[in-house]
C-alpha cells in the first residue's frame, strides 16, 4: 500500500538518503529537484591561494564544498591544515580522502561552539563555502579574533521544473520537506499561484532547521514542523509525526 505523499524538494543527488528515511517510516518520497549547483573553483588557483594563506584550520560548511577541498587535497596535507566541517558523512568522506578533521558538527552553529571550545586557532583560517552559506561561521570566528579567508567555491541555482512535472509531483501532497531557506525560495517560485491559494495553509511543512522554518513562516506557510537536529534522519522524523498527527 502506498503511504502519504511527501514532496522532497533538496537537490538531487542530496535526496536519496532523505526519500530511504520517509519510506522505512511509511512515507511515499516523491523528489522534485528544486537545486542545483554550478562549480565555481580552478583547482590551481584554490592552491596558489593555499600556500599564500597557509591556513591551520580549513572550514568546509557543505558536502557540496568536498570536490573543492579534494581536488587540492595534497596541498592541504603539505601545509598540515587539520579540517572543520559541517556534516558526519562529509567528515568520513574526508578521512577517507586521507585528510585530519579536527572538528566534526551537523551545524554551522554548533561546529562554531566546538571551534570556541577547543580554542581559536592561532592560524589563519580559510573557509570553502557556497555563494548563499549564512555568516555565522565566519562572522563567529572574526567575533573570536580569528583571520578568516573565505572561498565560494559553487553557486547554489534555483530549477524550475516543467509544469507536467511539477503537477504530478504536488498532485495529492500531503507534506513537503524543506532543507533551507533557498529551497522555500525556489518552492515559491514554481509553484502555481492558484496551487499556493488553495494548499498553502493546510499543508503541511517540515523544517531542517530554525532559518528554514522561519522562511516558511514569511512565505505563508502555517502548518510548520522543525526536524529536532539538522539531520535528514530527524527530518525524517518530524515528517512522519507530523502526518501521523494529522492522522
Amino acid at each position: 500500500m502506498t503511504g502519504p505523499r511527501v514532496l522532497v524538494t533538496r537537490a538531487l543527488e542530496d535526496s536519496r538518503e532523505l526519500c530511504q528515511r520517509l519510506q522505512e517510516r511509511g512515507l511515499s518520497p516523491v523528489t522534485l529537484p528544486l537545486l542545483a549547483f554550478e562549480s565555481l573553483f580552478l583547482a590551481s588557483e584554490l592552491e596558489a591561494e593555499l600556500r599564500g594563506v597557509r591556513p591551520s584550520l580549513i572550514l568546509v560548511s557543505s558536502g557540496q564544498a568536498l570536490p573543492a577541498l579534494f581536488a587540492v587535497s595534497s596541498t592541504v596535507q603539505t601545509l598540515g591544515a587539520k579540517l572543520a566541517i559541517v556534516g558526519q558523512k562529509s567528515a568520513l568522506r574526508a578521512e577517507e580522502a586521507g585528510l585530519l578533521v579536527e572538528h566534526c558538527a551537523e551545524s554551522a552553529i554548533d561546529l562554531l561552539d566546538r571551534i570556541a571550545e577547543a580554542g581559536t586557532p592561532a592560524g589563519p583560517i580559510y573557509w570553502l563555502r557556497g555563494d548563499r552559506a549564512l555568516p555565522v561561521l565566519g562572522d563567529g570566528l572574526r567575533d573570536l579574533g580569528a583571520q578568516v579567508t573565505e572561498r565560494v567555491t559553487y553557486r547554489t541555482c534555483l530549477r524550475r521544473p516543467a509544469d507536467a512535472e511539477r503537477d504530478q509531483a504536488l498532485h495529492d501532497l500531503v507534506a513537503a520537506c524543506f532543507t533551507s531557506p533557498t529551497t522555500v525560495a525556489a518552492f515559491l517560485a514554481m509553484a502555481d499561484a492558484t496551487w499556493l491559494e488553495a494548499h498553502q495553509v493546510r499543508l503541511i511543512t517540515v523544517a531542517l532547521g530554525p532559518t528554514t522554518k522561519d522562511a516558511l513562516f514569511r512565505a505563508g506557510f502555517r502548518r510548520i514542523r522543525t526536524a529536532e537536529s539538522p539531520t535528514t534522519t530527524a527530518l525524517a522524523d518530524a515528517a512522519a509525526r507530523a502526518v501521523r498527527d494529522l492522522a
